[in-house]
C-alpha cells in the first residue's frame, strides 16, 4: 500500500490526534488529487483544519483550491481565518468572489485575511475589492490587514512595471495619519524606490 493511501486510512479511521496530524504531513508531500476528499472533510474540523490546509496548499490540483473555497460556507471565525489564508498562499483565483464577499463579514479578522488573500492573488480582478474596502472606509479593528494588503498591491503592481501612477497613489495614501507607524514608514521607502 503507498504512502498516501496509508495516510488517507489513517485520517478515515479512528486514530489519535498525532496521528493524524503525520498523515496530513504526508499528504503534503505525497498526496495526489486522490487524498483531496478527505482532507476536505477535516477542514471544519478545529483541531485538524490546520493540517488539513497545510497538506492542500501545495497540491497542484484544482479540487484542492475548490475543497478550500467549499469550506468558507461553512467555517467561522479561526477557522475560516485560516482558509482564506491558505487560499492567499495558493494564490486562488478561482476563490476571488468568495473572498470579495468575505470583505463584508462581521468579524474583522475575517475581513483583514480576505483583504490580505485577495492581495496575494494580484490580479486585477482580486486587487480592485480591496481598493473599494478603503475607499467605502476600513471596518474597525482591520487596518493593519487592509494596510499589509494595500502594500502587497503596491507591490506587485511596482513588479510588473507600467503602473507606476497606482502604485505612487497606494503609497502616498498610506502615508497618511490614520496608518500605523511602520506601515507609513514601509510607504515611504516604497516611494523613495520607485
Amino acid at each position: 500500500m503507498s504512502e498516501e493511501l496509508q495516510a488517507i486510512e489513517i485520517l478515515e479511521g479512528n486514530a489519535d490526534w498525532t496521528a493524524k496530524q503525520t498523515a496530513c504531513r504526508t499528504l503534503r508531500l505525497k498526496g495526489t488529487v486522490k487524498s483531496v476528499p478527505v482532507l476536505a472533510r477535516l477542514l471544519n474540523d478545529a483541531q485538524m483544519s490546520q493540517f488539513a490546509r497545510y497538506a492542500l496548499e501545495p497540491m497542484p490540483y484544482e479540487a484542492a483550491g475548490q475543497a478550500l473555497v467549499a469550506a468558507l460556507a461553512t467555517t467561522s471565525g479561526s477557522v475560516k481565518v485560516g482558509i482564506i489564508n491558505s487560499l492567499g498562499v495558493r494564490a486562488e483565483a478561482g476563490a476571488v468572489d468568495e473572498l470579495e464577499a468575505a470583505l463584508t463579514d462581521a468579524d474583522p479578522a475575517v475581513v483583514g485575511a480576505a483583504a490580505v488573500a485577495l492581495a496575494r492573488i494580484g490580479t486585477r480582478e482580486s486587487t480592485r475589492p480591496v481598493i473599494r474596502l478603503v475607499r467605502g472606509g476600513l471596518p474597525a479593528g482591520t487596518g493593519a490587514d487592509v494596510a499589509d494588503a494595500l502594500l502587497t498591491i503596491a507591490a506587485s503592481a511596482a513588479e510588473r512595471g507600467g503602473r507606476a501612477e497606482m502604485t505612487r497613489r497606494l503609497l502616498e495614501a498610506l502615508q497618511g495619519a490614520a496608518w500605523p507607524k511602520h506601515i507609513r514608514e514601509a510607504a515611504t521607502a516604497g516611494l523613495q524606490q520607485l
